[in-house]
């Protein structure tokens, strides 16, 4: 009898057991229709005084969905709200939107160039940090020369969401091109916070008609009238943008802050003429190390870098061992003049791009201590040794060139 009644209770206690696991749910639940979700984000100053101008770039999944149909209507839509933090203006945005926008698809976060040059950046990112909803793991970029809103509103030809664009943009010019960065937002966090590191920014900026911007007519055609185009790097002083690097002093930044993933560097086949051979660099590693000498710092800096002929057109011989290694040299020489023009606009601008109070702090960590606050006082008078070595790996399919070949 005795175990029959204990059968019983157990029998009732996993029925109860069953019952409340058909009760359980999030309390928090929406349907994804509920949300409208957030690409790019873009700030510029308001008119208003103390405000800023927010834009967010969200999908339409109507469009994306219909988009094999033939649907005429863009596949993003752009809101504006000012307001004097990023939360004020995302509650503000529900009386334009109908949706909660929501930032877990975010691909890539604009500023102003304006703003930068202020310093207000750290203002905007607190509540991105903050959020749960928010990720610190995209990519933020310097409108230059134009407002980040239009940035954010324009429309491109191959990728359905702009945003999606930008962000591919610069993913592939830093594995090809060598003159842009990827900056996520950690990366600005923690560099502004700290003391030894100064923070690089990629720009971007439009070209064509801007006043096409965003309309769907401009993008019907080979080529787009307007349109955006990634456009040097910002270099910082603490939180402010001071100067905007290009070409080979861009590329001298990210040779020196070991940001190359590749690169193509144009040389002169030799000292007298003009003919130019083109190396591709695939692989450069950059090792940075500090010393106090005479209460003066005294970094070296070792670059290697590997690549291969990409094209030749001089009549030279690429089967002979000599003329590679001067190749080698020609390059390595090169890759050193670009590094000291980023270096040489550092210091100019108190900019220290390459992390050099960070290998101080890491060689002598008592002297850094005393250092730490009048860094930028020491910064521009530390002695560099810039030392560059490059390896021709391979010539390519061909061995000599076409014009070789000829003679």
């Amino acid at each position: 009898m005795n175990k029959l009644i204990t059968y019983s209770k157990k029998g009732l206690i996993g029925i109860w057991i069953s019952l409340l696991s058909l009760t359980t749910g999030c309390w928090d639940y929406q349907e994804l229709n509920d949300y409208g979700f957030v690409m790019a984000v873009g700030i510029d100053k308001s008119h208003k005084k103390g405000e800023y101008l927010y834009t967010f770039q969200l999908v339409n999944p109507g469009v994306i969905t219909r988009n094999a149909s033939g649907s005429h209507a863009t596949p993003i839509a752009t809101y504006s709200q000012t307001g004097r933090t990023k939360l004020e203006a995302i509650r503000k945005m529900s009386q334009q939107v109908s949706r909660r926008l929501f930032f877990s698809h975010l691909q890539v976060f604009v500023i102003s160039e304006e703003i930068l040059r202020e310093g207000a950046a750290l203002k905007v990112f607190d509540v991105t940090d903050r959020d749960p909803q928010g990720r610190i793991n995209f990519p933020v970029l310097a409108a230059r020369n134009t407002q980040a809103y239009k940035i954010i509103s324009a429309l491109t030809p191959i990728d359905d969401i702009s945003a999606n664009e930008l962000k591919n943009k610069i993913e592939t010019s830093k594995d090809v091109w060598g003159e842009n960065r990827v900056t996520l937002i950690e990366e600005v966090i923690e560099n502004v916070l700290a003391s030894g590191r100064d923070i690089a920014i990629s720009g971007v900026e439009l070209t064509g008609d801007s006043k096409q911007i965003g309309k769907a007519e401009s993008i019907l055609q080979t080529r787009a009238k307007g349109q955006t185009k990634l456009k040097g790097i910002a270099l910082f002083n603490m939180q402010n943008l001071v100067q905007w690097a290009d070409d080979e002093t861009a590329r001298g930044i990210m040779f020196g802050s070991n940001k190359i993933r590749g690169a193509a560097l144009n040389i002169n086949c030799s000292k007298n003429n003009n003919h130019h051979l083109t190396v591709i660099v695939n692989y450069s590693k950059t090792k940075i190390k500090a010393k106090i000498t005479k209460n003066r710092p005294t970094i070296d800096m070792n670059i290697a870098a590997e690549g291969r002929i990409g094209e030749a057109e001089c009549p030279i011989d690429l089967e002979n061992p000599d003329v590679i290694h001067e190749l080698e040299q020609r390059t390595s020489t090169e890759i050193k003049k670009e590094v000291e023009l980023a270096l040489a606009m550092g210091k100019k601008n108190q900019s220290d791009v390459f992390g050099f109070g960070d290998a101080i702090h890491q060689a002598d960590p008592k002297t850094w201590t005393k250092w730490k606050t009048n860094w930028k006082k020491y910064y521009p008078k530390s002695q560099v040794n810039i030392h560059a070595r490059i390896f021709i790996r391979t010539t390519g399919l061909r061995t000599n060139p076409y014009m070789k070949e000829r003679d």
